[in-house]
């Protein structure tokens, strides 16, 4: 009768645990409305944020609809020296969901040497949303679309979800855990290139 008093006790305390852990995943803040918002928009055509496309809209057009959106601040631009055009910051000014603020965000712009014109090339979003909730929205993270990089005790890590463009990253601490994984405040990227991935290994391959 101890032993399996013993045993019982043991069991409910794997249960107990077990629930706990549960209760505390589910009692995580879910922003699913400014998720969605930022990854299936439905005002436009992904990839796409605030009426801002990657590949279709010019740089005025873009400066104007972050100066009539009722979240920004100050906007303010830069030589992007990676690609020798103007890159364009903007900071949220306190009305905006809370999940976004998280660092300025910007929007890198390529430039066509036969027409001058500037069209954006990348959308680039600081939040503070946990990284395993692109999955709840989108889908399993594409085992193919997805890599990782080393550092001395951290690692960056990518997820490139093709059919919508969007690019969400992170960087974290080693050693690599599914927890740590899914709650990492992430970047979202929007932007229908691949580039982030080449050379990356498997992110079961790190730390």
């Amino acid at each position: 009768m101890a032993l399996i008093r013993i045993i019982s006790y043991g069991v409910l305390g794997l249960v107990l645990l077990f629930a706990g852990a549960i209760a505390v995943i589910r009692a995580q803040p879910y922003d699913d409305q400014t998720l969605r918002t930022i990854l299936l928009p439905s005002d436009c055509s992904t990839p796409c944020f605030m009426g801002i496309q990657p590949g279709t809209t010019r740089m005025r057009e873009a400066y104007h609809l972050l100066e009539n959106n009722p979240w920004v601040g100050q906007i303010s631009s830069h030589i992007d020296s990676g690609c020798c055009t103007i890159a364009m910051d903007w900071q949220w000014n306190g009305k905006q969901p809370a999940s976004l603020e998280n660092g300025d965000n910007t929007i890198y712009f390529t430039f066509d040497p036969n027409t001058g014109i500037q069209t954006v090339q990348n959308i680039a979003l600081h939040t503070r949303i946990a990284a395993g909730y692109t999955i709840l929205v989108l889908g399993s993270w594409p085992l193919a679309d997805s890599g990782a990089l080393q550092g001395l005790d951290s690692a960056f890590v990518e997820v490139f979800y093709r059919v919508h463009a969007v690019h969400m990253t992170t960087t974290l601490p080693c050693p690599l855990t599914r927890w740590g994984l899914w709650e990492a405040p992430m970047t979202l990227a929007l932007n229908a290139s691949s580039w982030g991935l080449v050379g990356m290994k498997h992110i079961g391959e790190v730390c």
